[in-house]
């Protein structure tokens, strides 16, 4: 699971909200715990910046004072298990700090709330390709190839040049790509593109950028 906070304009693009959340950003979902606070069952998400710069400062932070009213043994279980850059957050601050969530899942099995949405599964006939179709664990990283075929089919027409890019900014020294990296990269070229519609008005496949707005989009790609 991914999500990511809805950006408005340029100046929006990796902008760091006042409880340290940045906009525009790819953040994943790690984890859910209900935990007993005050007497009340309350839920938390777990999130993880993959920047592991940036935290998360409000309720349920790391140093925050909701941990206190926490029985001691499931604080440290809870909190001696996260990385760097990961933090909690209750459920109801998600729903109000976040506005997109993405959800990549390989086959409808897990989600079994047939009563709201049905899923519908289509075969497609293929080739087996080792680290991404041929079977095993679901968290395997896919490979230059294997992120450039998930970009098209996810809509994206890019050319050799930008698939290049991509590869040089998101895959490791082997060319591999790992989950967190795939999930960023796919909400940040959404997010790219939709803005750039935004500001393409007449259509025409060109927009003007002064060098403020030009530095807003691209330093952090």
């Amino acid at each position: 699971m991914g999500c990511s906070i809805d950006i408005t304009s340029a100046t929006d693009m990796e902008a760091v909200t006042f409880k340290k959340l940045v906009k525009g950003h790819a953040y994943s979902v790690t984890g859910a715990k209900e935990v007993n606070y005050r007497g009340q069952n309350t839920k938390l998400i777990r999130m993880r910046n993959p920047w592991g710069e940036v935290e998360w400062t409000g309720a349920w932070s790391d140093d925050s004072n909701e941990w206190n009213y926490v029985d001691p043994s499931q604080r440290d279980e809870l909190r001696n298990k996260m990385e760097d850059g990961e933090f909690w957050m209750s459920f109801q601050d998600f729903l109000r700090e976040f506005s997109r969530l993405e959800i990549c899942n390989l086959t409808p099995d897990a989600l079994t709330a047939r009563r709201f949405r049905k899923w519908n599964t289509t075969l497609y006939s293929g080739s087996w390709r080792k680290g991404s179709t041929a079977g095993g664990c679901r968290n395997y990283p896919v490979n230059a190839y294997e992120m450039r075929l998930a970009v098209e089919f996810a809509g994206f027409k890019l050319s050799n040049s930008l698939h290049q890019l991509i590869i040089t900014r998101y895959a490791e020294p082997d060319l591999a790509v790992d989950f967190d990296s795939f999930v960023c990269c796919l909400i940040r070229l959404e997010t790219m593109f939709r803005f750039f519609q935004g500001m393409d008005t007449d259509k025409d496949g060109v927009i003007n950028f002064n060098l403020f707005t030009w530095l807003q989009m691209t330093m952090f790609a």
